[in-house]
């Protein structure tokens, strides 16, 4: 049953996980209404915060039906449901929705650099979006990884695909200093560029993180063991979109442990790769009760985690 759903994409499916998400969502708008004052002020955060949060699945959306990095289902809408459900954190810090929104305009950018379609202006939006990140966050740098892993998977790599993602990053940069120059605050530019580190994950081992994280991680190693040996049997764009998916995930995982202040809202960056990698493990399953089985845990434990 659950298999014949969600193995479509259809309206109805995004809608009941929209619904479950604002499910999620009013759950913890009222565990913050326990410990604070309700006012005009606080519904219009809560409010403004729930509107940043479509976005994200609306770009997240976005760029797996642009791209077909699934398989005409919703798998992957339905793992991020679940990522939601299982780290409810995500709910309360407004400012990594707005850099993962940002983020994923990076991704679609980098991305679409798989045809040669006004190659050189997404070239340019792949290093001026990088140099956003840069800008919220220092460590997001790393990404410009896979900047040029697209161009060295599906274009050729030339002295002209090497700089014009750095005059892309540099535009931004500029502007930047232009401002923190005419308004003295200088410190808040070179403070880019101080990257210390302190590498502590203490705040992962606690209750409310090790049983997600166990469950998420264990899913996610299992789709990348069973998945990545098929699609190397592949040729074309999805074991190139694999490959990107896969590097990002890692990325995205040393982002986390490099990042100074953390509060549990950071692994919002590994939902993305990690939606995709669980959707296509999923739809491969030919058994249909194993099928059924994983997606009703995917259903079932967020929830029953986020209430307790």
């Amino acid at each position: 049953m659950l298999t014949n759903f969600f193995g479509k994409s259809k309206p109805i499916n995004y809608i009941v996980l929209l619904v479950l998400i604002l499910t999620y969502f009013l759950f913890s708008f009222l565990g913050v209404f326990s410990t604070q004052n309700i006012d005009f002020d606080f519904v219009l955060k809560q409010s403004g915060l729930f509107a940043l949060l479509l976005i994200y699945c609306f770009m997240f959306g976005f760029i797996l039906s642009k791209n077909k990095l699934t398989l005409g289902n919703s798998y992957g809408f339905l793992a991020l449901v679940s990522l939601f459900g299982f780290f409810p954190v995500i709910y309360q810090h407004t400012e990594t929705l707005f850099f993962n929104i940002v983020l994923l305009i990076f991704f679609r950018r980098v991305v679409s650099l798989r045809t040669s379609k006004s190659f050189f202006e997404k070239l340019f939006d792949s290093g001026f979006w990088l140099s956003i990140l840069f800008i919220i966050e220092p460590f997001s740098l790393i990404f410009c990884v896979l900047i040029y892993l697209s161009v060295s998977l599906f274009q050729k790599t030339n002295y002209q695909t090497l700089l014009i993602p750095v005059v892309g990053f540099i535009t931004p940069l500029i502007i930047y200093f232009t401002y923190c120059f005419w308004y003295d605050v200088l410190d808040d530019f070179y403070r880019l560029f101080d990257w210390y580190s302190s590498l502590s994950l203490d705040v992962y081992s606690t209750n409310k993180y090790v049983i997600p994280l166990i469950f998420v991680g264990v899913f996610s190693l299992l789709a990348l063991i069973i998945k990545t040996p098929k699609v190397f049997l592949i040729s074309g764009s999805y074991r190139k979109y694999w490959i990107m998916i896969t590097i990002t995930l890692l990325l995205s995982i040393v982002y986390i442990i490099l990042k100074n202040e953390k509060n549990g809202s950071e692994l919002l960056i590994t939902f993305f790769p990690v939606s995709i990698m669980i959707a296509n493990w999923i739809e491969s399953i030919q058994r249909k009760l194993i099928k059924e089985i994983i997606i009703f845990l995917f259903l079932l434990l967020p929830t029953i985690l986020f209430i307790v």
